[in-house]
């Protein structure tokens, strides 16, 4: 089994020999029955390319890495030997195929590790398509899948002239083929001027569960907000995505599309009042960090930080 899926992985770097405790000392392992995470780098930013955005996301494996494994342990901190890096997928030669070598790969892992979670680390958000069609067995297993994406852009644009995927496309493609339910999409931190007018006709006629950043200005209605999504997901298959450009400028530049406005990073400081979701998350996938814009890697560490805190609930 490790060598049919390392074969389509190029080996990350050793992170292990830290003269302290650090997530890279204390938390990797080799062992595939042992990991409880499964960390893909996917070092693409074609779709980001397709969508006229500014390249530079398929930097972002390397930068969250060197931010997240050199976090000392905390009183809070992951379970040791609990999460396994594959390294940086081996893309294709065109995105399609690129995602669904993604796709098989991570069905791989769901179906022979069962209760193990997948981390993707992008790379465009296009990536999302194939994060989590790759966790869905079926149409009608779809349907009981509900995922959380965090970002100013509701990422349903259909293909693009000649059908060509874009990093907006991700949900669409979910939706139209692969039976995730309109009503089972939960954007939150969307933006009103970073989503035109067809978009919003589309999720309303979807009835997709669209949260608005202009109805939630301040950080404590954002997090009563997401307090209450992510507690309604305790019962129910879902999927985390975060789109780094979510967060305004100051917070995370290093992205593919800056915001001046955006949601703030204390939402994601404590997800121990969210230990019976994280029992049923599935997946989870942070994208569009691009190293080249960022500012003293405040956008990476900021990532790592969200994933750690995850982890460590």
């Amino acid at each position: 089994m490790n060598k049919k899926l390392e074969h389509h992985f190029y080996s990350p770097e050793n992170y292990t020999a830290k003269a302290r405790a650090t997530v890279g000392s204390h938390c990797l392992t080799k062992d595939f029955n042992q990991a409880l995470w499964f960390m893909i780098g996917v070092p693409d930013d074609r779709g980001v390319k397709n969508n006229y955005g500014r390249e530079g996301a398929k930097e972002g494996p390397k930068a969250f890495r060197e931010a997240f494994y050199n976090l000392s342990l905390g009183s809070n901190a992951p379970t040791p030997n609990s999460i396994c890096d594959l390294g940086d997928i081996k893309l294709a030669r065109d995105l399609a195929s690129s995602h669904e070598q993604l796709k098989h790969i991570i069905a791989q892992i769901k179906t022979t590790f069962t209760q193990s979670k997948v981390l993707v680390i992008g790379g465009g958000h296009d990536i999302a398509y194939a994060e989590i069609a790759g966790c869905l067995t079926t149409k009608k297993d779809a349907q009981d899948h509900h995922i959380v994406n965090l970002d100013a852009h509701s990422d349903v644009r259909p293909y693009e002239k000649n059908n060509i995927i874009s990093s907006g496309t991700p949900f669409y493609r979910l939706i139209t083929e692969c039976g995730i339910l309109g009503k089972h999409y939960h954007p939150f931190g969307l933006q009103k001027a970073s989503n035109n007018a067809q978009l919003v006709e589309w999720m309303q006629d979807q009835n997709v569960d669209a949260h608005w950043l202009e109805y939630m200005p301040t950080d404590t209605q954002q997090l009563k907000k997401f307090s209450q999504l992510i507690t309604a997901m305790n019962t129910v298959p879902w999927h985390f995505n975060i789109d780094l450009d979510a967060f305004a400028a100051c917070h995370a530049p290093g992205v593919s599309a800056q915001a001046s406005f955006g949601l703030s990073p204390q939402i994601l400081l404590d997800f121990a009042p969210y230990n019976l979701a994280l029992n049923s998350l599935q997946s989870m996938g942070i994208y569009e960090l691009a190293p080249k814009y960022d500012t003293y890697n405040r956008t990476a560490k900021l990532a790592a930080k969200i994933v750690y805190n995850v982890m460590s609930a």
